[in-house]
């Protein structure tokens, strides 16, 4: 059985780097509904109140556009500094960050990718991986890796 061990501690900066390649390559449109949405039930409570007037949207596009800028900051608040080990397995990943243990199975894993300076392993809950390079121990190490995620990723997809 084909099993993969990873320990890395990574960085802010990496994080923020992840954040950045994933607005440019899509995630703006998250953005964008959020603050479509926001900015809409803002307004709607202000119709609701009997009170809506060109006045009110200063105060719905203020409240749509902290809900937004909130967005990327959130990863690098919960980012965790400590030493982080992953193993994989054909069953999916477990984590470990100090004491704490994590699993998620192959079919919660949108995808696996190479972005930048990292090996990116994409949650379906919205939630991702952030592997730098440094932690595979050659390029073909992480080859190795990226095949293997990825038949495992589309095999668990195959039997959801």
């Amino acid at each position: 059985m084909t099993t993969f061990s990873l320990r890395y501690v990574s960085s802010r900066r990496e994080v923020w780097a992840w954040y950045w390649r994933s607005w440019l390559q899509g995630r703006w449109r998250v953005h964008l509904a959020v603050f479509a949405t926001m900015a809409g039930a803002a307004l709607l409570s202000s119709a609701l109140r009997g009170s809506l007037s060109p006045a009110d949207a200063v105060p719905a596009l203020a409240v749509a556009l902290i809900g937004v800028a909130w967005m990327p900051f959130f990863p690098l608040l919960a980012f965790k500094p400590q030493e982080r080990t992953l193993e994989f397995d054909v069953e999916g990943l477990s984590t470990l960050i100090g004491r704490r243990l994590g699993r998620r199975s192959w079919s919660e894993i949108a995808a696996v990718d190479q972005m930048g300076t990292a090996v990116v392993i994409a949650c379906r809950n919205g939630n991702a991986f952030i592997v730098p390079l440094r932690a595979f121990l050659s390029a073909a190490d992480r080859d190795r890796f990226l095949i293997f995620a990825r038949e495992a990723q589309r095999a668990a997809g195959r039997t959801a």
